[in-house]
């Protein structure tokens, strides 16, 4: 179904997506944000080669999105992606277990 003249003029989400893909949980969380990227309206993703456990890009930082889905796991990404939320204002998704952002669904 081809999308509205409206749909394509709209820019697209930015999205940054930190997860590692060095396991297969990690593997597959990104391959279902892949499959809804292609299923539904199209994303800019930023994915940055990043490995479970390493300190957060500094260039986050810099970046301007609209929101983040990310497995945090340390206490330095908690409080990169919690500075990056409260400056932004932006959603912020944790697909990590180990809740270090506690008001982060």
């Amino acid at each position: 179904m081809p999308r509205s003249r409206t749909a394509s003029l709209r820019r697209s989400p930015r999205v940054a997506v930190l997860i590692e893909a060095s396991n297969a949980y990690g593997r597959g969380l990104l391959e279902g944000i892949h499959r809804h990227v292609r299923e539904h309206d199209p994303w800019t993703i930023l994915l940055p080669e990043h490995g479970r456990g390493l300190p957060p890009l500094a260039m986050l930082a810099r970046w301007q999105g609209d929101g983040v889905i990310a497995r945090i796991e340390t206490p330095a990404i908690a409080a990169a992606v919690g500075t990056l939320r409260r400056r932004l204002g932006i959603p912020v998704i944790d697909v990590s277990a180990a809740r270090l952002l506690p008001d982060v669904p």
